[in-house]
């Protein structure tokens, strides 16, 4: 158990060495969240995560992954339970509960999802067009778009439907930036590129605004 000293410096000097050089930065914050994940219910630890509350420097401090601090601290008093999850400041409870609806990202998830009927439309538009016209140059081409697009939209619904959102925006993003770069090299060297960087375009949107939404959305408390 890390933390046994009744006075919390084994807790703090995570933000101690944390504010003391940037470049260790999110590696002490990484330590200081493995540490409040681990802790067990009892005096020593209950203390200790009490004095780290008390210091000034953990309001708005967030690690590498979006996640507050405080928020973390107050997660882990209260999943000690009583007593200790009575003495919680109400303040920090409403931080908790915004920060737990903040990494859920439900706005962000009908966005993505709604912005993912762009692909979806280019996938139905370029199926329709193989089962109705008869196979020619540009059937190829088509058929590639047809599968970018449906990578697309495959990643933003498993953006939209996965717990840890944050991550699954990344996911997506780093999709469609794939898609995108497949379409343009294709473009470049067979296809027209005119089609093909119009039929991106819905995929770009989506990346864009998918690597946007894995910035803002912090991970989960609990991850």
């Amino acid at each position: 158990m890390v933390t046994q000293s009744p006075q919390g410096r084994t807790l703090k000097r995570w933000v101690d060495r944390a504010m003391a050089d940037d470049l260790e930065r999110d590696e002490m914050l990484d330590g200081l969240r493995v540490d409040l994940k681990s802790l067990r219910s009892g005096e020593h630890c209950a203390h200790a995560v009490f004095e780290l509350l008390a210091d000034p420097r953990l309001i708005d401090l967030k690690d590498r992954h979006g996640r507050n601090m405080r928020a973390l601290a107050v997660a882990a008093l209260v999943r000690m339970g009583y007593p200790w999850a009575l003495r919680v400041a109400p303040e920090d409870l409403e931080l908790l509960r915004l920060e737990q609806h903040s990494a859920r990202a439900s706005m962000l998830k009908w966005v993505n999802g709604i912005l993912a009927l762009g692909p979806l439309l280019v996938m139905a538009l370029g199926g329709a067009s193989l089962l109705m016209f008869p196979p020619n140059l540009l059937t190829g081409a088509v058929l590639l778009v047809v599968f970018c697009s449906a990578a697309m939209v495959v990643g933003v619904a498993g953006a939209v439907m996965r717990r840890h959102a944050r991550h699954g925006f990344q996911s997506a993003s780093m999709i469609g930036c794939i898609v995108c770069l497949v379409m343009w090299m294709v473009g470049m060297m067979f296809a027209p590129i005119d089609l093909m960087v119009v039929c991106s375009i819905p995929a770009a949107i989506c990346a864009l605004v998918a690597g946007a939404s894995g910035m803002v959305t912090p991970s989960p408390i609990d991850a």
